[in-house]
């Protein structure tokens, strides 16, 4: 009597064992086949997959405050730096901060200094779906718009991991310089004195003084008359001139022609410079020009 084989019995599938896995085409066929409810189910599924998180950015001055609403704030891009697609973006408003603690009392690891009530900050809620790194931009100060400098950092960012408290620091150096005079309208007088008047504060707008918390004896503040091709006609520093954050002094004009006035104050100490320019007509004085048409006049013939 012939004994018949014996089917092979299926193995039982125990955990960690790996599924065959299913060609791509097959897998799209399949999703395919599903009807339209369980197409939709699963789009919801997706989307319910995205975790609102929380995200604080603050955009900084360098050895001084927060930037806030009196310099117009800052711009925040907030992006998928994989990507480039622009998760959030706007300006930061609010209050420079408590000068107290950004500037002057010791602190701990770990304890706020931005965040207090009403501090300046950027604030977004992002839906991420998964980590995601993202690079955040800011531009500051707004005002004025010759002042604003860039400052970037990239980092992760996981689903549901609020970012909140100080949050994203970005900080920025510089000093704003702003010319107060001469006008830019005005023309001046060759051979003449130009009066130079210029303000100084922190990219934040804090005021710079001498013996100040922004000590201006730390700072050097000179004006310089540049021509056409960039060389120097003319140059001298800028000193206090009795009112918080403004300077003055004076340069001897050059001849006829259109110049460049160039302020620039320096802070070596902290790292922070700042630059502002200006163009400067200069006519010919009136008496140059009377000098110059009694010699062109014709000498009188003697009878």
């Amino acid at each position: 009597m012939r004994h018949r084989p014996t089917p092979p019995r299926p193995r039982p599938f125990r955990a960690g064992r790996s599924l065959p896995a299913l060609p791509a085409v097959l897998l799209l066929s399949l999703l395919a086949l599903l009807p339209a409810p369980g197409r939709a189910l699963a789009a919801e599924v997706a989307e319910a997959a995205a975790v609102p998180t929380r995200l604080v950015v603050r955009v900084v001055a360098h050895d001084a405050k927060v930037l806030g609403d009196h310099v117009g704030g800052a711009m925040v891009v907030v992006q998928d730096a994989d990507t480039g697609e622009v998760l959030a973006s706007g300006v930061q408003h609010g209050s420079t901060g408590d000068t107290d603690r950004i500037m002057r009392r010791p602190r701990e690891r770990g304890d706020a200094i931005y965040a207090t009530e009403g501090a300046a900050a950027f604030r977004a809620t992002l839906e991420l779906r998964r980590p995601t790194r993202v690079e955040i931009t800011a531009y500051g100060p707004l005002l004025p718009a010759h002042a604003t400098l860039r400052a970037s950092k990239q980092l992760w960012l996981v689903p549901g991991g609020h970012v909140e408290g100080d949050g994203v620091v970005l900080e920025l150096y510089g000093l704003t310089v702003e010319v107060l005079a001469p006008g830019s309208d005005g023309v001046q007088t060759a051979g003449g004195e130009l009066a130079v008047r210029a303000k100084v504060t922190m990219l934040c707008g804090c005021p710079t003084e001498p013996g100040g918390l922004w000590d201006a004896d730390r700072m050097t503040i000179g004006a310089a008359l540049l021509a056409a091709d960039g060389g120097v006609v003319a140059e001298g520093t800028l000193t206090y001139a009795g009112e918080t954050s403004t300077y003055g002094g004076s340069l001897t004009l050059p001849g006829p022609g259109v110049y460049r006035l160039r302020v620039t104050a320096s802070a070596p100490h902290s790292g922070n410079f700042g630059v502002a320019e200006q163009a400067v007509a200069v006519a010919a004085s009136p008496a140059a020009g009377s000098a110059a048409e009694k010699d062109r006049a014709p000498t009188p013939r003697a009878p």
